[in-house]
């Protein structure tokens, strides 16, 4: 026999608890007090220990645990016995049986894990396994002439449970407990959230089995409730007030601006304007023993700053050279004392802001501002309070900059706050550049004792984040760079980020690419509601499984922004692509996306932005289509407009759309599930040309396009049709 001392079950999950000196295994079992795979060891014959310490969990199928634990809830008087009372048990149940599962000792490596159904199933499959790991020196026992014989016997001993014989026994109920997979509590608070109310009993058991809560989300939002539920939207600055500090308004808010505000405005009166900036920058150097430089003014003793200041703004710049409209890029300067860094920025990211707790400086700025025309934003605003009230807040930022700063935080709050601040901003913000002080430098002031004597201890909490450090000296600089964004509780890696090609700042979007993931992050402006996340998600789950689009992973949202995580389509994009195209290749693009557009038809699905450069050629030679944030179920635009403007485009090889035809004027008079706008805007095909590129079939599809009565669906669909008959 499996000796007793050989065991040590720790806290079990039935209450029991079987003392050993040895603690060899480590035992939990779900729900049973008792260990049926040791009386399975114990049966066969088992005689010797682990030869080290292993620990072991074993459990019944979540339905079948949900009976057992039902009856002991009866007795305890915890639970009322009827169908409804178990339903109610068991979807509730389901959160301790997830906290069973991951409750492993924290130094094991793997824990051994034996679903009960399996092992019942298939005894003699397993036991070479359970010997290897919990009796080694037994391992023989596998091979006996009796063992096969003792594991018949220990089977017929052991049945599966049968819960057909349970009083509340349901067949569906019992398929949804087997399939569980979200907890209770938040499948209702979703719920809630998107729907204003609580679901049914048996409908929060049905939406468990979603495999996670940005499924349920998603799901949620394409139900026709959800669809039809008519909500006040919350707008961009109400949105914001939660991030107020010092009357700041929040990011969300300062970032909202017009066009107008982006660029450099001329005072109407320059001179008194710069006398107003010259009488603040001279209160400023009266008050502060040095000064930094200042910014549109002829500085008579240059700072010796400004060249720091400079190599940081520099590195910004190449940070973000890639990015094509650079009013997507939004910068956030801490301690911007004069503002020089703020300004220098703001040359080319015109949507930057800086922070002082200085009045005096920040009324400097306002001067300088004033006197420049900058389109940088100035606020009194302690970063301090703002990160303690909403570190998330900061997810709207694209990168901090802390020069000449940290060393004060830390003397007004300590090394273990500065910290914890910056490895919360880290989680938050995709790029931080930090300035740190060295004791020496602050010994005349009798502050040395405050500072670490190895700066970059400042540091230590920027987990998940990559450290560089880009200048050494008096004053070592440091790069933080993020590594994975934080969407509905998942982790997304990501290795490369790029912004929005829409030369409207506030219509601001952010894509994160992953090894496997591509995630979008959508900044909601007055420009961009929560609509447009709305109809991301709802075109995406509307074709999830057709091989038309990228199936998503995971999503959530906030008053800021929505985010969809989606699987990494691999491949160029369809414009990148047509100067490339063969005329084979012309004629497969064109039947991909005739059967796409048809697939949409059958879904009633209109995506309204139907044109090359949000189609994915796919390494399996197919097209997948992207970006739904117009997708609904009326079109917007002319679809026999958008069709033949793709397909002369294939034709042509280049992407002539955007250069002989706006999108706007493809608009509808109103929303309509078909519908023409005036042909004028309709692309030049002439019949020779697209007869020799697109062959008879496609040239027929291409002229009924241009003339036909028939509404949308019914031409695409009859279009498919007519081509796989063909072929």
């Amino acid at each position: 026999m499996m000796g007793s001392n050989t065991v040590r079950r720790t806290a079990d999950w039935t209450g029991i608890s079987v003392a050993d000196t040895q603690g060899l295994i480590d035992l939990k079992t779900w729900p049973r007090a008792e260990s049926l795979v040791l009386r399975l060891l114990s049966d066969i014959g088992v005689t010797t220990a682990p030869a080290q310490r292993v620990t072991l969990r074993e459990f019944e199928p979540q339905a079948v645990a949900a009976t057992l634990r039902f009856e002991a809830a009866i007795e305890a008087g915890s639970a009322q016995d009827s169908a409804d009372g178990f339903i109610d048990f068991a979807s509730r149940d389901f959160k301790l049986f997830a906290a069973f599962q991951q409750d492993h000792p924290a130094t094991e490596v793997e824990p051994l894990i034996v679903p009960l159904a399996d092992l019942r199933a298939n005894p003699m499959g397993w036991l070479p396994y359970l010997l290897y790991w919990l009796a080694p020196d037994d391992a023989a026992l596998a091979e006996a002439a009796d063992t096969a014989q003792r594991l018949e016997t220990w089977q017929a001993a052991n049945p599966a449970p049968d819960p057909t014989g349970f009083r509340h026994y349901d067949a569906n109920v019992f398929k949804q407990l087997e399939a569980i997979a979200l907890d209770r509590d938040d499948v209702e608070a979703v719920f809630q959230d998107l729907l204003g109310r609580n679901p049914s009993l048996k409908g929060a058991l049905g939406l468990q089995t979603q495999p996670s809560l940005g499924h349920l989300r998603a799901a949620l939002m394409a139900s026709p409730e959800y669809l039809n539920r008519q909500t006040p939207q919350q707008t961009a600055p109400e949105a914001a007030q939660a991030d107020q500090s010092d009357g700041f308004p929040g990011f969300t808010a300062a970032f909202d601006r017009p066009e107008s505000d982006l660029a450099v405005i001329p005072p109407k009166d320059a001179a008194a304007a710069r006398a107003k900036a010259e009488a603040a920058t001279a209160a400023v150097i009266a008050a502060q023993q040095s000064y930094q430089p200042f910014y549109g003014l002829i500085d008579p003793q240059k700072s010796d700053r400004e060249a720091l200041l400079r190599a940081s703004c520099d590195l910004l710049t190449r940070e973000f050279a890639h990015v094509q409209r650079k009013s997507q890029i939004r910068i956030l300067d801490v301690g911007c004392n004069a503002g020089f860094a703020s300004f220098v920025l703001a040359e080319t990211f015109p949507n930057t802001i800086g922070f002082d707790v200085n009045s005096d400086n920040v009324a400097l700025c306002k001067a300088l501002k004033a006197h420049s025309g900058s389109p940088a934003m100035f606020f009194e605003a302690d970063l301090m309070k703002i990160a303690e009230k909403s570190p998330a807040a900061f997810e709207g930022l694209d990168a901090v900059m802390f020069l000449n700063v940290i060393h004060q935080l830390i003397f007004a709050r300590g090394i273990p706050y500065v910290k914890t601040m910056l490895g919360q901003l880290a989680r938050h913000v995709d790029l931080i550049v930090v300035e740190l002080s060295r004791p020496a430098e602050y010994i005349p002031f009798g502050k040395d004792h405050l500072l670490p004597l190895d700066p970059a201890e400042i540091l230590e909490e920027c987990q998940d984040a990559t450290i560089t450090l880009i200048k050494d000296g008096k004053r070592p600089v440091y790069t933080i760079r993020r590594r994975a964004l934080e969407v509905d509780g998942l982790m997304v890696p990501y290795s490369k980020v790029n912004y929005s090609l829409h030369d409207k700042a506030r219509v601001n979007r952010k894509y994160y690419y992953g090894s496997d993931s591509f995630t979008k992050v959508i900044r909601y402006t007055s420009l961009q509601s929560r609509d447009k996340l709305k109809s991301e998600l709802h075109g995406l789950s509307v074709l999830a499984g057709q091989n038309v689009a990228p199936a998503i992973r995971s999503w959530d949202d906030d008053s800021t922004a929505g985010r969809v995580v989606l699987e990494r389509l691999y491949g160029p994009m369809l414009s990148d692509k047509l100067a490339d195209l063969t005329p084979l290749n012309k004629q497969a693009v064109l039947r991909e996306i005739i059967r796409i557009g048809a697939t949409l038809a059958e879904k009633k699905l209109c995506q309204n932005d139907f044109s090359s450069h949000n189609f994915i050629c796919v390494s399996d030679g197919n097209l997948r289509l992207v970006d739904f944030e117009l997708a609904g179920a009326r079109f917007l635009r002319d679809p026999f407009a958008l069709f033949l403007w793709i397909a002369h485009d294939v034709m042509v090889g280049a992407q002539d759309f955007y250069k002989k035809c706006k999108p706007e004027a493809l608009t509808l008079a109103k929303p309509a599930v078909s519908g023409r706008v005036d042909q004028k805007n309709y692309p030049t095909l002439r019949t020779q040309q697209v007869n020799a590129i697109y062959g008879a079939d496609l040239a027929e599809i291409i002229k009924i396009a241009e003339q036909t009565t028939l509404p949308w669906s019914d031409f695409i669909i009859q279009a498919r049709k007519k081509l796989l008959v063909n072929n």
